[in-house]
């Protein structure tokens, strides 16, 4: 397990000559002092020294006001040294073995495969961020990106929210359209149709109707040719010839109002058909308009158990990769809100719980070196200082930590940028 054995910092930023010799049988070292006084500086050093201009603590001026260079140097328990410098042409890194000799192949890429470690803060990780930023960096630490998966289950979930406004919409609207009454046509009836066939009836009864009249002014002729026999007994003969051919044409009309009054049409239903008209495309046109509605529902009803299918497919999938993943800590996962533990959301869980499980995920970092810094650690009561410690124990690992004040016990105290005085814990110059 790689540790540090050595740190010294000259005219970094607030820091003048500092050297920390931390005690090998302690598992943490604390860096105390007020505000200002450079206990910051010697974390972010750390950190710089591994990760240079990618760390988000390189600070736009790294040299000490009034000085021309500045270096940062620590050295390891598997013998290596790695020293950064800062001039006025910027900064670099070298690292020497423990022959003291610079090793070939590159400095920053040997410091890149520490760099995860010192750049994992428990204490922020456990207090500080969001659910989803957790998750975040424990999928990086078990190797599972599901960005793709969370971009298309958003999109697919989105739509499916959306559509659901729509289906309830729909489905409102469908509740509000009142059934057809039964015998409602499928089609309008087409009124010009219905005057047509009005039309015909009563040109067919008009033709009867002249039919029977024709009939009867001939019956009325015949009774007067008859009268008229009678009176007129000198000129029977004539009248005679007369009746015989108005009988002859009675019995002609005869026929045609026959058949005049077997071919009449009734025009009463077709006079109600159009009255009624209207009202009977308006339940056609509702039954359209319903049975139109009831489609889209259906359609809508589709969609969206398609979109929750899909949902459920990406959510299977994401628990099929879960379940293959070796986590830092059993009980520990994560979902699309964030990190979880022990079933439920990792904010939930106790303090102490908190520190265990953020120290575990960063020793899972980066194993080849056995160092993590914790910043903000003023915020700990002692209880909770212990705690880490114990942890950091269990694990192997040197937990370097920020303290504001005087009063730790062990603690290396700085002031104005230098050191003021140190327990028996380690050695400090």
């Amino acid at each position: 397990m790689i540790k540090i054995v050595e740190f010294q910092a000259q005219n970094t930023r607030v820091l003048k000559c500092v050297r920390i010799v931390p005690d090998p049988e302690s598992n943490v070292i604390v860096i105390g002092g007020e505000n200002e006084s450079g206990k910051t500086t010697v974390l972010d050093d750390i950190e710089l020294l591994f990760a240079g201009a990618r760390s988000p603590k390189m600070p736009q001026v790294p040299i000490r006001t009034g000085e021309a260079t500045a270096s940062t140097s620590v050295k390891l328990s598997n013998g290596l040294t790695l020293t950064r410098e800062w001039s006025a042409s910027g900064t670099q890194l070298v690292v020497r073995g423990q022959d003291g000799k610079k090793i070939a192949g590159g400095p920053q890429t040997i410091a890149d495969k520490f760099f995860s470690a010192v750049s994992f803060d428990p204490l922020e990780f456990a207090d500080k961020m969001d659910g989803k930023k957790q998750a975040e960096v424990l999928r990086r630490l078990v190797g599972l990106d599901f960005s793709e998966m969370d971009q298309n289950r958003d999109q697919v979930y989105r739509q499916r929210e959306a559509g659901f406004a729509v289906l309830k919409q729909a489905e409102g609207q469908l509740a509000s359209m009142a059934e057809a009454p039964e015998g409602t046509p499928d089609d309008e009836v087409s009124i010009k149709g219905l005057l047509a066939e009005k039309d015909a009836a009563e040109k067919t009864n008009a033709a009867a109707d002249k039919a029977k009249q024709s009939h009867a002014d001939a019956e009325a002729k015949l009774e007067a040719i008859q009268a008229e026999i009678e009176r007129l007994e000198n000129v029977i003969k004539g009248l005679h010839e007369q009746a015989r051919a108005a009988s002859d044409v009675c019995r002609e009309l005869d026929d045609v109002r026959a058949d005049a009054d077997e071919n009449r049409v009734g025009v009463a239903p077709i006079r109600e058909k159009l009255a009624n008209v209207e009202t009977v495309n308006r339940a056609v046109r509702a039954k359209k308009d319903r049975a139109k509605k009831l489609a889209e529902v259906e359609r809508l009803k589709a969609e969206r158990q398609e979109q929750t299918a899909s949902i459920d497919a990406i959510d299977a999938e994401k628990n099929k990769a879960l379940a293959a993943v070796k986590w830092p800590v059993e009980g520990l996962g994560f979902n699309s809100d964030g990190v979880t533990y022990k079933g439920l959301p990792f904010s939930q869980a106790s303090k102490a719980a908190r520190y265990k499980v953020s120290v575990a995920i960063g020793a899972k970092c980066k194993p080849e070196l056995h160092v993590m810094l914790a910043r903000d650690a003023s915020l700990l009561d002692d209880k909770s200082i212990a705690l880490m410690g114990e942890i950091a124990k269990e694990h192997g690992l040197q937990l370097w930590m920020e303290r504001v004040g005087d009063k730790d016990p062990g603690a290396i105290i700085l002031e104005d940028g230098e050191i003021k005085a140190q327990d028996q814990a380690g050695e400090a110059a």
